[in-house]
């Protein structure tokens, strides 16, 4: 039996090394699937534990540099403070190099005048370079090449050990070099420089994917770490850690809610917008549910804890988003084809570039093909394009969550700006969900308190809408109940049956209630869902159960249709009142009574037609719909079922978010394929000319320490561009 978790893992520095952590766990036994994100610092394997713990993929990936965490009390928490630690130490790194190189640099603007012992110390001081501030970059690519493994780590190290090896013979060797013709020029400042850019490069680079997951921290920063609780009538402060199910957690006003809970006690309003998007404060009375992250209004609230450390929304919400940015859009797939073979190819151009000018260069021509050669090791460094996507999707998923949208995986974003057909559930997304009862008529005569304790004794068992909304009619017109266990069957789309002293009972369609029973209904006509109550021998009862549109439904509608999105309605209600709520939202096409399987049906039929489908939903009856469709939306309040199988979940119940989604997949895919764009054009014109190309045309030639500065620019740019994506406003749905 297979299992799929996610590991910290740090040590990478460029998605080639990400490619080789997923080799080398993927070579291990037992392992199904690895999928290693560079820009999240996180592998997912799914493996058999039964076969391989995961202290084998330490023990496997130890001899490469990489370290991977196997037992993290808290996978996005420990990635968070990886992520701190490893800028910190690269800030400390990035400025000892540049305090040192930049002497050195200056000094080699005036290498005319210098002295050979002021060369030396540049030498000292290139050495000391690095060893101490870049000594990574030498012990990560030998140890990766002992496997015949290559990544950034090595054009850093094979292109500063040349500058240097080159500059000390130049030093030492100086008269030889002379006495055949060859001007021995050090070029201890490139080594220094290279390493310091690349560096400092590195640090910005890392505080800008930071930012880019600046939605994480902001969500980890809800959790408060300690808690009220009362125990034995005392209340005490205890770590939010140490909270058990069940305790009584006191929140007075103005204080951030810990824990997932029911009041017990108290009244308040609760500010939950860093979950949901919703600006408006919402009222909590006795019984209504709040969440850990919200914040307390005016009154103290007395709730009991029902979720609590990492079972609560809030920590749901934070590793969805978390996974979500860690996961692979399928166009990110090319370019992690092309970075795996990129490495190797640069050392490949960067050897013919040296041959080249010994070969075919003019007389002397040593020098510049030394510069050359390390030019192109540091210029085409693949960072940029291993950065494209990644940093893009976790900006925008970030960005989403904020919204109050949350997006189970890159591939669901990616689809999701190709959508061109939206079909939509009625009863809760269309509707607000909490039908209430117009007429009930009664088809007998008798028996009709006997007949309402059975009904309620039925529908109190079903989550369906429409049979909380019997419930409550049949509550406020009973005073009292004679409640007792039965055992019901649900037909999802149709209704539910029970037996009773041996007869079947019926709550749900006409349609259904007539094919199972045989019985002939007489149609009855209103604004609303018709339920008929039967037994197996007549009928007993029909409802007329109506809703109200959401306030957000016919601007929601309008908005994607303006945007050239197609709009479907389908309902398991009857034809009449479907046609109503398709005409009052704008939306002419529409089926009534509908099935799970005709509403999947449906999708399938537009999907032949070439359409790419999203099913928005909320219940079980959706589940089938959603799972056919190209990208499935379900709403924050709907069932288990349909949020497990949804592939964007719209916490604060607004279809306005339908369109908000579409259009930041399309920005995100824009912004990534600039980004692309741009890693592709770098590496392009750049390559030749580090490799001097323009040196016969005009004598321009690139300085292995501006080749340093380019490469780190060109990655700081394509994760500035993606950051783009966090001043995403303005489609933010009205709450």
């Amino acid at each position: 039996m297979t299992i799929t978790r996610t590991f910290p893992v740090s040590g990478m520095t460029c998605t080639a090394c990400a490619r080789s952590v997923e080799r080398i766990i993927s070579s291990v036994d037992g392992v199904q699937l690895t999928e290693v994100s560079y820009a999240g610092s996180v592998a997912t394997i799914q493996y058999d534990p039964a076969v391989v713990p995961p202290e084998e993929f330490v023990q496997k990936l130890e001899p490469f540099g990489f370290t991977l965490q196997p037992e993290p009390e808290d996978v996005v928490t420990a990635v968070f403070e990886e992520q701190q630690h490893y800028v910190a130490e690269l800030k400390r790194n990035a400025y000892g190099a540049m305090f040192l190189a930049m002497p050195i640099m200056v000094v080699s603007m005036l290498r005319h005048h210098s002295t050979m012992w002021v060369q030396v110390l540049c030498g000292i001081g290139a050495l000391i370079v690095s060893v101490v501030f870049g000594k990574l970059f030498y012990i990560r690519a030998v140890k990766q090449l002992k496997y015949l493994e290559t990544s950034m780590d090595t054009l850093v190290a094979l292109s500063t050990c040349i500058s240097l090896l080159w500059s000390f013979s130049a030093l030492v060797f100086h008269d030889w070099f002379m006495e055949r013709g060859i001007h021995p020029d050090v070029y201890f400042e490139s080594s220094a420089v290279i390493i310091a850019f690349v560096l400092l490069g590195k640090y910005f680079e890392e505080r800008a994917k930071q930012r880019s997951s600046s939605a994480i921290s902001s969500l980890l920063s809800l959790q408060d770490k300690t808690v009220r609780v009362r125990r034995n009538g005392n209340d005490e402060v205890i770590p939010t850690t140490d909270v058990v199910l069940h305790d009584e957690v006191v929140v007075f006003a103005g204080e951030k809610i810990n824990v997932d809970g029911i009041v017990l006690n108290g009244a308040s309003t609760v500010q939950e917008s860093m979950l949901t998007g919703e600006s408006l404060p919402v009222e909590k009375v006795i019984g209504t549910k709040v969440y850990a992250g919200t914040i307390n209004g005016n009154g103290t609230l007395h709730i009991k804890a029902v979720g609590i450390k990492n079972n609560t929304l809030l920590h749901s919400i934070i590793v969805a988003v978390h996974n979500a940015q860690n996961s692979k859009a399928p166009i990110q797939r090319y370019a992690d084809k092309i970075s795996s073979v990129f490495v190797p190819t640069v050392i490949c151009l960067s050897v013919l570039t040296f041959l080249c000018w010994i070969l075919f260069g003019p007389e002397g021509s040593l020098s510049v093909a030394i510069t050359t050669s390390i030019a192109v090791l540091i210029i085409a460094c693949p960072c940029a394009l291993g950065l494209a996507t990644p940093t893009a999707l976790m900006v925008s998923m970030g960005k989403a969550a904020q919204l109050g949208i949350v997006i189970k995986n890159a591939n669901a974003l990616e689809k999701a700006g190709d959508v061109d057909t939206v079909v939509f559930d009625k009863t809760g997304t269309i509707t607000e969900g909490e039908p209430t009862v117009q007429t009930f008529t009664w088809a007998t005569t008798e028996n009709h308190n006997e007949y309402l304790q059975l009904l309620y004794a039925i529908e109190s068992q079903s989550t369906h809408p429409l049979a909380q909304a019997i419930c409550s009619y049949i509550k406020s017109n009973q005073t009292s109940f004679n409640l007792f266990p039965i055992a019901i069957q649900t037909i999802p789309g149709k209704g539910v049956t029970a037996t009773v002293n041996g007869e079947n009972f019926y709550v749900g369609t006409p349609e259904w209630i007539e094919h199972e029973t045989g019985l002939q209904i007489q149609q009855t006509f209103g604004n609303g869902s018709i339920v008929v109550f039967s037994s197996s021998k007549h009928i007993i009862a029909s409802l007329i159960i109506s809703d109200i549109l959401t306030s957000s439904a016919k601007a929601a509608v309008s908005e994607l249709q303006s945007n050239g999105i197609t709009c479907a309605l389908l309902s398991g209600d009857n034809q009449k009142y479907t046609q109503l709520i398709a005409t009052q939202i704008g939306i002419a096409t529409f089926l009534a009574n509908c099935t799970p399987q005709s509403k999947q049906e449906y999708i399938k039929v537009e999907q032949t037609k070439g359409n790419t489908v999203a099913m928005v939903g909320d219940g079980i009856n959706d589940a089938q719909a959603l799972a056919q469709a190209d990208v499935s939306i379900a709403m924050g309040r709907g069932t288990d079922v349909a949020l497990n199988t949804a592939d964007i979940t719209l916490l604060h119940n607004n279809i306005a978010s339908v369109s908000t989604a579409i259009k930041l997949s399309k920005k995100t895919m824009k912004v990534i394929k600039q980004n692309l764009m741009w890693a592709f054009l770098y590496n392009i014109i750049l390559i030749p000319i580090a490799g001097g190309i323009l040196i016969p045309l005009n004598g321009f030639s690139l300085d292995p320490m501006i080749a340093g500065l380019a490469m780190a620019l060109s990655s700081v740019s394509v994760v500035s561009n993606s950051l783009r994506l966090r001043n995403f406003l303005g489609e933010q749905p009205n709450p």
